[in-house]
């Protein structure tokens, strides 16, 4: 046997085997605030465990573009849809982006940020080759795989967007992210329930499996929690169940959205028993959901979680209150 060859194999392997655990510890720890980021669903202290693991690549990693890649995705998920200044924060997510991959063209999370913000922008086909970029570099990428759903489901192609979104769920590295897309594989079905009304009872019973699955994978997230109610309280005309899960997202954070949909749940369940009410005991009920979740019925029916359906049956109760005479 050659020793010198088996020698020069061996401490080969090893400088290569060490060399791939440095290289592994910064996109683990940069894949680790990555998750946080997008798993974040309301509750515990993801975004700011985040923060500080950008921080730390920032010293450590200074020309990687890391700090700048976990900042843009944070901003694009959770501040740029709601932005006061939305075209300036637009650009500076790009710009942070435009950073990044100056210093790591390689970097599929940079494109994925940009294929999104761009999504955001409705700029549906520049998304799509940023899309095309990330998923050239890793194909089995699932933020990659999930920003093409996204784009998909833009584009009105709800069954190749649900096809995409089931592959993301096969991939997603943890409960939490596979929680999210089946959160939007629900918001998938029930847009193709629109476009299909001959379908739309298959679809929405799709739709609700989706969320049950989100729900049951990803039980403290309070957001998710009341977009299931809302959709309970919309589209699944479930106002049991949407009581029962407004609640669970409350008992985790109190938010006004939280309790709008328990509101607009409990005046939904009034309004199926109006018809054989009294007047002054249906005004004593109506009096009675405001004083515990602090919403009208004119108020539910006007906030946002209120949908055209829960709007419409809302109307007759709301015409009957207006006959009940006051004390």
């Amino acid at each position: 046997m050659n020793f010198k060859i088996v020698r020069y194999v061996f401490v080969t392997a090893l400088c290569l085997a060490t060399a791939i655990g440095v290289l592994a510890e910064v996109p683990r720890k940069f894949d680790d605030a990555w998750n946080l980021i997008s798993s974040y669903g309301g509750s515990g202290d993801g975004i700011d465990r985040a923060r500080r693991m950008a921080t730390d690549l920032e010293t450590e990693y200074p020309k990687a573009g890391y700090p700048q890649i976990l900042e843009a995705h944070y901003l694009a998920t959770w501040k740029l849809e709601d932005a006061d200044r939305p075209d300036a924060l637009h650009q500076h997510v790009l710009d942070l982006v435009s950073q990044a991959l100056a210093r790591n063209p390689d970097l599929v999370q940079g494109h994925v940020v940009k294929a999104r913000v761009l999504l955001m922008a409705s700029n549906p086909l520049a998304a799509g080759s940023e899309a095309d970029v990330a998923l050239k570099l890793d194909p089995k990428s699932a933020d990659a795989i999930i920003v093409r759903a996204d784009i998909y489901r833009r584009l009105g192609d709800f069954s190749l967007a649900a096809n995409w979104y089931r592959q993301f769920i096969e991939v997603a590295p943890n409960d939490a992210r596979k929680s999210n897309g089946y959160a939007h594989l629900a918001k998938t079905y029930t847009l193709d329930s629109y476009a299909k009304p001959a379908a739309r009872d298959a679809l929405i019973a799709q739709a609700r499996a989706a969320y049950e699955a989100m729900a049951r994978l990803d039980p403290q997230a309070p957001w998710k929690l009341s977009n299931f109610a809302g959709f309970l309280n919309n589209e699944g005309e479930d106002f049991d169940a949407a009581e029962r899960y407004a609640q669970r997202a409350l008992a985790v954070r109190d938010f006004g959205m939280a309790w709008e949909q328990l509101a607009l749940a409990r005046y939904q369940k009034l309004s199926r028993s109006a018809s054989i009410m009294t007047g002054p005991a249906l005004a004593a009920a109506v009096t009675s959901i405001e004083r515990a979740t602090g919403i009208s019925l004119q108020g539910a029916m006007d906030s946002g979680p209120a949908g055209g359906s829960a709007q419409r049956r809302l109307m007759p109760l709301m015409n009957r209150i207006s006959r009940v005479p006051s004390n």
